[in-house]
């Protein structure tokens, strides 16, 4: 038996058949999505901290008469209920749920920047934060974090791409940059690469 959360305690509007059945400190932690599929009932569970927008786990099982005429005429579990399971409604439902909870968890707090950045600090801070997003597994971390900035998309794709022609970020050539530079620890820990050290 699941424990099923008021999702009014976070201000969050569910769908028929979706509950949240675990929290952590206080926040919203697993979703779970209830779908009766050929006879057999099925468990859909995502993890609302997850940096995906995904399930992380099914559960099926029997519940009824009618699942349990339908697991032996099927001799259990078959390519066919599988193929059934809602998993792409499912995604749009873990998906806006995900978002409700982040938004009501509040964003993460990035450094101010100026409109036009102008020194290395400042394209110091947008490499460190790019690699932040990256290694959290934001799938379009330029996106991300145009939204957390709130400038377009293509801007904040010029931040990142000027940051690496300075040889803030580094990664395999024609990829996700995926690491900072020696020179961008450096920037964001108050020694400037360019003056000699003294």
């Amino acid at each position: 038996m699941m424990t099923d959360h008021d999702p009014k305690i976070w201000g969050l509007r569910l769908p028929e058949n979706w509950h949240i059945t675990d929290v952590h400190e206080g926040q919203p932690l697993t979703l779970t999505g209830i779908y009766f599929v050929l006879g057999w009932r099925v468990a859909v569970y995502a993890n609302l901290n997850a940096p995906w927008d995904g399930p992380v786990g099914l559960q099926i099982d029997v519940r009824d008469e009618e699942g349990i005429g339908s697991a032996i005429e099927s001799d259990g579990i078959t390519v066919d209920v599988l193929r059934s399971i809602p998993l792409g409604e499912a995604r749009k439902v873990i998906a806006d749920i995900s978002k409700q909870v982040r938004e009501r968890a509040g964003k993460p707090r990035l450094p101010e920047l100026p409109r036009r950045l102008e020194t290395p600090h400042h394209y110091a801070v947008v490499a460190q934060a790019y690699i932040q997003a990256v290694e959290a597994g934001r799938k379009n971390p330029i996106l991300y974090l145009s939204d957390l900035w709130g400038i377009s998309k293509n801007t904040m794709a010029a931040r990142i791409k000027k940051a690496r022609e300075m040889g803030l970020l580094s990664g395999e050539e024609g990829k996700t940059a995926d690491r900072l530079t020696d020179k961008a620890r450096e920037i964001l820990n108050g020694v400037n690469p360019d003056e000699p050290p003294y």
